[in-house]
């Protein structure tokens, strides 16, 4: 038979490969599938793909596998798309492999087996397909299926990075920005994720913005920032979009628009992110770019807590305590306080500390209040801080101690907490643990006072007669 060259036409390729030429069946089989010189038709492809996978050809066995496991030209069927990616894997295939091993580690018509989708990937991988390395980077990143190396997730990243993988690059960028199996390199980070952002890969594009926003490896610039992610989002990234929706709600890198915040809330909201589901939420709660509903709130709310975000949990907690939207249960907000704060989340520790003090939906105990307090305290939360220092000054829950209440006072009211500010210029006003120092406290009752505090007023005018 005349040898099939890639560049024949289309009238060659359908002769031969009606004489049953395995290539050209399944090079008209492509054309079919991709509109190639052809109307594209999907059931021909499916025809043309199973006559050469029949006659062993690899890449049409796990072409017509993929059409199975997609549902495109042929009825989905996932146990029929195991059993031609499994042909393909036996005879060597790289791609057959690593597409094999996606169907054991996610138990798609096959039962879901980590050691096996391992075992899969490493064939891939040392065959030098760039698939089948960053796949198997991710088994050692995460522990599926073997334990976990930090320094093997990143020997494989690599590997697919050098081959131009936007995959293996921006998780090669990841180890770097947190030092798992390299040492920790910002700039190095920001190199590769910048790599596979150009290449348009919109994880890679949300990151890179992550690194402009926060200045990290690279000047801080919002502006960079809003441009990455607005790329990230446009492809239908959530992360993208919700991020992005931030940056129009307070106005970084961008003009503040909440009529484009709540567009692109909405957008990640209804992909199911659930972090895009809080923030609709909160727009909604607060008439933020929409017309104000709490039923609409406590909906999103939900639906982000029902997916265990901690974000989600806690506003919903709120909406229970308060009755905004549904009916008043707090013990019901005691419950989603709980897990908001044991996932590690402020909002949820400040919140679960305020029941424990006062005993709402749950026994009051000072010491637990404090215990959480301090949790949320530690990682910076203004509200959490004054309310750990005045535990201290009153000594509820823990030994009495003035010079740690100012101490929190100070943390909170440097981050611009009216509470704190006033609370500490008190401390300066009366000399509790702190030396008297009335300039101090005229300051601290000031910069209240200038956020509309009212006791904080009252202050600053006996003071200022």
């Amino acid at each position: 038979m005349k040898p099939l060259l890639h560049g024949e036409n289309l009238g060659e390729i359908k002769v031969q490969a009606e004489q049953g030429h395995s290539i050209a069946q399944r090079r008209l089989a492509y054309k079919y599938s991709h509109g190639k010189g052809v109307k594209q038709n999907l059931t021909e492809a499916v025809k043309w793909y199973r006559k050469s996978a029949k006659q062993g050809d690899s890449i049409a066995q796990w072409s017509l596998a993929f059409m199975y496991e997609e549902g495109t030209g042929v009825d989905k069927n996932l146990a029929k798309a195991v059993k031609w990616y499994r042909k393909a894997a036996e005879q060597g295939d790289s791609d057959g492999q690593w597409l094999l091993g996606t169907m054991y580690m996610y138990g798609k018509g096959v039962g879901k087996k980590l050691s096996e989708a391992v075992r899969w990937f490493r064939k891939s991988a040392e065959q030098g397909n760039y698939g089948g390395q960053w796949r198997l980077g991710v088994m050692y990143e995460y522990q599926m299926g073997v334990e976990r190396n930090f320094a093997e997730a990143a020997k494989w990243y690599r590997k697919a990075a050098e081959q131009g993988a936007s995959d293996g690059q921006w998780r090669l960028a990841r180890m770097y920005e947190f030092g798992n199996g390299v040492d920790k390199n910002l700039s190095e980070a920001v190199s590769w994720y910048r790599k596979a952002a150009e290449q348009g890969d919109p994880d890679a594009q949300w990151l890179l913005g992550k690194m402009y926003a926060y200045g990290f490896g690279v000047d801080q610039n919002f502006f960079e920032a809003v441009k990455w992610y607005k790329k990230s989002a446009v492809q239908g990234a959530s992360v993208g979009q919700w991020i992005i929706s931030d940056m129009y709600k307070y106005g970084k890198g961008t003009e503040k628009n909440f009529v484009e915040a709540i567009k692109w809330a909405r957008m990640s909201a209804e992909q199911g992110d659930s972090n895009g589901q809080w923030r609709l939420g909160v727009m909604y709660e607060y008439s933020e770019g929409v017309e104000k509903n709490l039923f609409e709130a406590v909906e999103w709310y939900k639906k982000s807590a029902e997916q265990g975000n901690s974000g989600g949990q806690w506003r919903l907690g709120n909406m229970y305590k308060f009755g905004r939207g549904v009916d008043e249960d707090i013990n019901e907000a005691a419950k989603l306080f709980r897990k908001s704060a044991e996932q590690g989340d402020s909002g949820g520790q400040l919140r679960l500390g305020i029941v424990y003090e006062y005993g709402e939906g749950v026994e009051k105990n000072f010491a637990e209040a404090v215990k959480w307090y301090h949790r949320a305290a530690d990682q910076g939360e203004s509200e959490s801080q004054w309310r750990l220092g005045k535990m201290y000054k009153q000594g509820l829950g823990v030994d009495k101690n003035l010079f740690e209440a100012v101490k929190w006072f100070k943390k909170s009211a440097e981050l611009g907490d009216f509470e704190g500010q006033w609370r500490l210029a008190i401390a300066y006003e009366f000399g509790e643990g702190v030396e008297e120092d009335i300039t101090e406290a005229v300051k601290w009752y000031r910069k209240a006072a200038a956020q509309g505090y009212g006791p904080a007023k009252k202050a600053l005018a006996s003071l200022t007669i």
